[in-house]
């Protein structure tokens, strides 16, 4: 038997005398926990960082290594669970992870080495996605130290 609430049930007996007797018993039911993953689902760039929350319970073990709450880098998509079990009673929520890939960069400078106070043309070729972020706008400059430039 399996009921989905709590259910009596009841026994009556009569043995070869014809004498009669009865018992009873109650199965009672308890509601599976209600755990929560959060948020349920979200995107992120490739490599950046990731957090999910469970909710529900008083302690959390999610799958793929992680901890409740504490960011982690994400390499790839992922589905993450975690699991929550109460006595005899187990429930399960999930949060996805979906990754976007980081865009294929290439950078140059023209001339890549100079001297001091000579004019550098920065120039990205990332492509139509790209947005330009370079420092000073992509305008050629005046290198007056080695750095790097952003």
């Amino acid at each position: 038997m399996s009921p989905l609430a709590t259910t009596t049930y009841s026994v009556l007996a009569t043995d070869g005398n014809g004498c009669t007797g009865t018992s009873e018993v109650t199965v009672s039911v308890n509601p599976l926990p209600t755990v929560t993953a959060s948020p349920a689902s979200q995107t992120i760039c490739e490599n950046a960082q990731a957090t999910v929350n469970g909710g529900g319970a008083v302690s959390y073990v999610w799958t793929g290594g992680i901890s409740n709450g504490v960011p982690f880098t994400v390499t790839g998509a992922n589905v993450y669970r975690h699991r929550y079990r109460w006595q005899w009673l187990e429930n399960t929520a999930t949060a996805e992870v979906l990754v976007n890939a980081a865009p294929v960069i290439n950078a140059a400078a023209t001339p890549s080495t100079t001297c001091n106070l000579t004019s550098v043309n920065p120039c990205n070729r990332c492509g139509i996605l790209c947005m330009d972020r370079w420092f000073n706008n992509c305008t050629p400059f005046v290198a007056t130290t080695t750095d790097i430039y952003l």
